[in-house]
């Protein structure tokens, strides 16, 4: 009997046949060996003291080996042990596998029996016990499905499914499984945003890790999410629906796929709406996985408070035209934030910007927009002003190319309007949000083959909770894609080599 655990349909090409001829070849060989062994070891047992078969004794052998009990010569022998991996399996799960047993001998088989008494008690059921007679050549598929109890431990878990066959040898069946759970592990689980000024958003980023062998899949559970809480600075409790309208805290994104041993970055965001002490919990669950990850975060809203020796200024008599009336006003800044003080009268730049953040189309999308802070004394902000510009630019060859169009012009000057409209519409690159460059650590590995690059690297990934850039895959996907830079940093690389091959020489 030829056992196959591979779960593959019932066409068999070629050289799955010459591998099945092979593996019968094996079995029987080893089959006749170890029954041959049996019978001297026997033949041994009855001899006397000095080495002489009886007589009688041999007869009597004869007559054992081929009489009812012969079977003891083969009862014990397991030709094939063959294993059939379930893989990792969730706890609390099922999971299925199929294996066929094929007739690879000559002549109708025997019943098969499988002795299922301890696979059962491990959580692995056999969708038959017992089979009848195969015919040569014939193939049946048997089904095993393993759940994996909650008191199982995690880890790896073997049990053996004996195969017996009546009056010929024994087979057996590995069945491995790995139990895990989906589960990541996460940086903090307490995140503190200090004081932000009212009206700003502040950004933490929190690395989580899938330690487990599964892909993990995780979201915002809102069922379990408390409601935003705050205290003024009185220290009462503020609670009320108001509140619930304030979005204070914020999870980016709220759900995700993590694959086996990939780093995911979240972002926390925090924008207070008044001076106040506000806390949050956020719950995240995991399909397949009861346990719910509570995350708490709290911050501080605050304000930037000037405080002014005088709100009334009183100049007294003066003279017209007297340059010298001068009334003096003393300002403070008790806050930790600096401040930049300019005139809504006579500050023209104030208007001026007024005036472009009105044209600016990103609040056509949205009314709120986050940019940059602008710290004092900075410059406007570039992309804002840039997309004003390109947005009347664009508004004065539209008009121009209708007025062209009405009067007739050349179809080329016509293509030159489109061509500068198009290169105006072009929209920058979108990357993954930036990580503070005080928050990285940039550490490069390098040296020969085979001295534990890798390894290192890998330690320190895992010790720093950083992700790791291979330079041979960046190579790899930048040669695959096409692009310049990877064709030239293989030129590059050739080039090196030929001239480290040339010094070698």
């Amino acid at each position: 009997v030829h056992g196959d655990t591979s779960g593959v349909g019932d066409r068999t090409t070629f050289t799955e046949g010459l591998i099945n001829e092979s593996e019968v070849e094996i079995d029987r060989k080893i089959f006749c060996e170890t029954i041959m062994k049996n019978i001297l070891a026997f033949a041994a047992s009855l001899n006397d003291g000095n080495g002489m078969e009886k007589r009688g004794s041999l007869s009597k052998s004869t007559t054992y080996h081929f009489g009812v009990k012969e079977t003891r010569f083969y009862e014990k022998i397991i030709l094939s042990t063959y294993i059939l991996d379930f893989g990792n399996v969730v706890l609390g799960s099922s999971k299925k596998r199929v294996f066929k047993i094929m007739n690879a001998g000559e002549m109708t088989g025997s019943p098969i029996i499988f002795d299922t008494k301890a696979s059962k008690a491990a959580g692995y059921i056999v969708s038959v016990e017992r089979l009848p007679k195969l015919s040569v050549n014939e193939t049946i598929s048997i089904t095993v499905t393993f759940t994996a109890k909650k008191n199982l431990k995690f880890g790896r878990q073997k049990c053996v499914l004996p195969i017996e066959i009546k009056n010929g040898p024994r087979y057996a069946i590995e069945l491995h499984s790995n139990i895990t759970i989906p589960e990541f592990s996460m940086t903090t689980e307490s995140i503190d945003f200090g004081r932000v000024l009212v009206g700003m958003r502040k950004t933490v980023y929190v690395r989580i890790e899938n330690t487990r062998e599964v892909s993990c899949d995780w979201s915002l559970n809102l069922r379990a999410q408390e409601v935003p809480s705050s205290t003024t600075q009185g220290g009462s409790s503020a609670n009320n629906g108001e509140e619930k309208a304030e979005a204070m805290f914020a999870l980016i994104p709220s759900s995700g796929s993590l694959p086996s041993g990939k780093k995911q970055t979240l972002q926390f965001t925090f924008i207070p709406q008044s001076e106040k002490q506000y806390q949050h919990k956020f719950f995240i669950a995991i399909k397949d996985n009861p346990r719910i990850i509570p995350i708490s975060v709290k911050g501080q809203g605050t304000s930037v408070n000037l405080r002014l020796s005088s709100e009334d200024l009183s100049f007294g008599s003066v003279l017209p035209y007297d340059d010298e009336a001068l009334a003096l006003v003393e300002i403070r800044n008790p806050s930790e934030f600096d401040v930049e003080l300019y005139s809504l009268d006579f500050d023209t730049q104030y208007v001026e910007e007024e005036e472009i953040l009105s044209k600016y189309e990103g609040f056509t999308a949205s009314p709120q927009q986050f940019m940059p802070v602008r710290y004092p004394n900075e410059p406007f902000w570039k992309t804002i002003a840039q997309n004003v510009k390109d947005a009347m630019r664009r508004d004065e060859l539209t008009k121009k190319y209708k007025a062209l169009e009405k009067e007739g012009a050349p179809e080329a000057d016509l293509q030159a309007i489109i061509a500068e409209m198009d290169s105006l519409n072009v929209k920058e690159v979108e990357y993954p949000p930036r990580i503070d460059d005080s928050l990285k650590h940039n550490v490069i590995i390098w040296g020969p083959p085979g001295c534990g690059k890798t390894d290192l690297a890998r330690y320190f990934s895992r010790e720093t909770r950083r992700g790791i850039v291979n330079f041979n895959e960046i190579l790899e996907w930048n040669l695959s894609t096409g692009n310049e830079i990877g064709l030239a940093a293989q030129a590059q690389l050739e080039a090196k080599k030929k001239q480290l091959s040339l010094i070698h020489i």
